[in-house]
This record gives C-alpha cells, sequence and structure tokens, in this order.
C-alpha cells in the first residue's frame, strides 16, 4: 500500500543583499493602443494574442511594459514586446506557434503567466497584476543567473546573486559560469507576491535530472517548486502499517488531512544532508494477530516522493529516462518501485516496475535500469507518479543525490503535464 502526503510549506526569507538587476524590457516608441515587434518575421498575419492587463485592484493598467518571451529562451532570442493602452489592453500580431511566458510590469507590480500558441488567435482575458517578489541563493562559482523565458538576471558575486523585481509564481533559475567550460546548472522556486525566497540546490542538468540532494532540508524534490502549490504535490512521505514503527528519521506534520508522518531530514558523518529512516518490524509485530495466533493483516512500510499530483490527476512521461541513481546505504533489505497510481484497479495496486535491493553499511551508488524493470503487461514510464522505496522488513535506510539519467527535462516537466 502507498500513500503521498500534501503538507504545506513555508517561504523563506532573506534579508537584502548583493547586487539586484531591474526588470527592463527596452522598448522602443509605442503607439496607444500597442506595438508589438522583436519577434521572428515571415509569420502569418492575423495571428494575434490579446490580453488585457489590469492593476491589482483591477483598474486598467495604462503603459505597462509587457513582453512575451519563449518558454526555454534565456537571452530573448524570438521576444515580442508591447505596452498596453489607456484601458490595459496589448496585442501581440504574427506570433508563432509555441509556448511562451507573458511578464507584465507596471510601478513595482507585475505578473507572468504560461502562454500556449496554438492557433491563430488567443484571448487571454483579464490579467492583474500583484506585488514583485525576490530570490537570493548560494551557487559554487563565477557567473551569472538568468531566469528562463523572463527578462531578469544578476551576476554572482562571492558565490551569491539576488534577483528583485520578478513577477510572483513558478522561476526558472539557471546559472551560467563565467567559464566556457563549465556546464550551466538549474534550480527552481515558487514564490508568493510580495515574498523573498532562498533558491534551493542548483544542478547540472546536461545528462541527468537531479531530483533531490536534501540540502534544502525541506520535504520537496527540486522540481516541485515547478507546478506545484505549497500544498499540492512533490512530497516525500513514509507510510505503514500500525505494526510497523519507525524509531528514527520521520516527524509528524500538519498536513491537508490531519496529522501526517514525513522524514526528517539527517546529516551523515560527512555532514551531507540526507534521508534517514530506521523501520522496526518486530516490536509491535504482535498486533497483526489476533489472541489465538491467526494473522489479521500485514506488515508493510515505504517511503518515496510524488512526481504527480497528490490527488493522482498528474503523472509524467519518463519514456526519456534510461535508469534512476541514488546513493544508498544501512541494513535490510527492500525494493525499488515505480508506481502509476492513475490506473489502479481492484486487480492492480499500480506498481509497473521493481528491483531487489540490498543494503550496504557504506554509501553505495546504486543504478537501476528503467527498460529491465518495467512490467509493460502492467504499465509504462509514460505515466509515473510515485517514486518510492518498499521496505520489506527491519531496515536502516540512508537515501541521498536521486537522479534520472539521461532523462530530457523538458518532455517531463511540461507546464501542463496532465494535458497528454
Amino acid at each position: 500500500m502507498l500513500k503521498a502526503n500534501g503538507t504545506s510549506s513555508l517561504i523563506k526569507g532573506v534579508s537584502a543583499a548583493a547586487v539586484a538587476m531591474s526588470f527592463g524590457l527596452g522598448l522602443s516608441a509605442c503607439s496607444e493602443s500597442q506595438v508589438a515587434g522583436g519577434g521572428p518575421s515571415g509569420t502569418e498575419a492575423g495571428n494575434a494574442i490579446t490580453a488585457q492587463i489590469l492593476t491589482a485592484d483591477a483598474q486598467p493598467a495604462a503603459l505597462a511594459k509587457v513582453r512575451l518571451t519563449p518558454r526555454q529562451e534565456l537571452d530573448n532570442e524570438g521576444s515580442y514586446t508591447a505596452e498596453t493602452d489607456k484601458d490595459g489592453n496589448v496585442s501581440f500580431n504574427d506570433v508563432t506557434k509555441g509556448e511562451y511566458i507573458l511578464e507584465a510590469a507596471l510601478d513595482g507590480n507585475a505578473l507572468q503567466m504560461n502562454v500556449s500558441k496554438d492557433s491563430e488567435k488567443l484571448d487571454l482575458g483579464k490579467n492583474n497584476l500583484a506585488k514583485t517578489v525576490s530570490v537570493s541563493g548560494d551557487v559554487k562559482g563565477e557567473g551569472t543567473i538568468k531566469v528562463r523565458g523572463l527578462n531578469h538576471s544578476a551576476p554572482v558575486k562571492n558565490g551569491k546573486f539576488q534577483l528583485d523585481s520578478l513577477p510572483a509564481g513558478h522561476l526558472d533559475l539557471v546559472f551560467i559560469p563565467k567559464s566556457a567550460d563549465e556546464d550551466t546548472a538549474s534550480s527552481y522556486v515558487l514564490v508568493e507576491a510580495g515574498h523573498k525566497a532562498t533558491a534551493g540546490t542548483f544542478a547540472n542538468e546536461s545528462k541527468s535530472l537531479l531530483l533531490d540532494d536534501f540540502e534544502d532540508g525541506d520535504n520537496q524534490h527540486r522540481f516541485a517548486p515547478m507546478y506545484f502549490g505549497p500544498s499540492e504535490g512533490g512530497w516525500w512521505y513514509v507510510s505503514h502499517s500500525k505494526s510497523v514503527v519507525v524509531t528514527e528519521g520521520s516527524q509528524m506534520i500538519k498536513g491537508a488531512s490531519g496529522e501526517e508522518e514525513v522524514p526528517s531530514m539527517t546529516k551523515d558523518e560527512d555532514g551531507n544532508t540526507a534521508l534517514h529512516l530506521v523501520f522496526d518490524y518486530d516490536s509491535l509485530k504482535a498486533m497483526d494477530f489476533d489472541e489465538e495466533g491467526e494473522r489479521t493483516g500485514w506488515q508493510w512500510a515505504n517511503t518515496g516522493f510524488a512526481i504527480g499530483s497528490n490527488d493522482k490527476s498528474i503523472c509524467y512521461d519518463l519514456s526519456s529516462a534510461s535508469a534512476v541513481r541514488f546513493k544508498a546505504k544501512g541494513s535490510g533489505n527492500l525494493n525499488f518501485i515505480l508506481v502509476d497510481e492513475t490506473h489502479k484497479t481492484k486487480d492492480f495496486d499500480g506498481k509497473f516496475a521493481t528491483s531487489n535491493l540490498t543494503l550496504k553499511e557504506e554509501w553505495t551508488t546504486q543504478t537501476i535500469d528503467l527498460n529491465e524493470i518495467v512490467d509493460e503487461r502492467a504499465g509504462s514510464l509514460k505515466c509515473v507518479t510515485l517514486l518510492s522505496w518498499e521496505i520489506v522488513g527491519n531496515t536502516d535506510l540512508w537515501i541521498d543525490d536521486v537522479e534520472l539519467i539521461d532523462a530530457d527535462r523538458n518532455s517531463i516537466w511540461q507546464t501542463e503535464p496532465w494535458k497528454k
């Protein structure tokens, strides 16, 4: 039996420091109604995107600066710029089909929204500005932080950066090292309007996707802030029968459905933060038997995290990944499993891929070849909701650095992954 927990998270506050780069759209003189330029040429006429931008108190945001940028862009190539008219209306003509982020800003307020352009005309309706946000963080090395799909950047000085005047919401941060020989690295953060936040781990994603190294100390995997709110999805969980006791490494917190058990991240002897859980199958074993010694239930336990939504309506396509890699140590036996809870039936528990593992005392890198463990009769990598470690007896489990190997980030972490 498996269970994914929804919990609430707190936006981390930070002090203002380092150098901030302001939001500039680089507009030339604009007409009162709209100016759209800077985009690719040779597109079909009448291929327009329209919207009305309003202030936070729902008044027309006249002369707001607006930019439409391809969602994966870092250098504003292929961007369209415009300015709202006196009624807050804006129009972008001759826009090529594709995925964009629309960003608008006026008087210290801003907004961003994802735009999927797949037809000639698209009306985005009314959209309200809100207070801007700030993000700071630490990065190893020197270089520049950019925000994918938005016109914001900041230098990294002494390993630190700060971005101000950002629109609230999901932010995809990319670190571009000063040296051209070094690879870029990414981090993700979700920030509410008017708040400040600290970015988590920046990880290279050219050969693998780091799902979690636990260094941020929270219970969500790295990609969760990209798609889910503070209480939606992406959470590490602990789940077990009443006859199994977690003697170390878990905590009870108040979640969406009451008290919930989640891992409490722990530092190992070298100071690395990791998941550490100790499962005891013996101390309450009698609870599974009646007075005559007949079995009344069974013992089970697992830990893992959701990569879909808590209500299981969203699953992710991992077919581009060749393997899951993670570090593990401890004692005991367990199974690594993949679950598709969106297709559960009374005869199918959702598990369609299983790999057995015996833990060793020292850290060992485990590479699970996904093509070898998937039972195609039960499911496929095209719809995965949970990555889980199934505990089969007394176990002392450490896990760190969970990665997807050879995975295509853009195909997995879609803006709206439920649109298959």
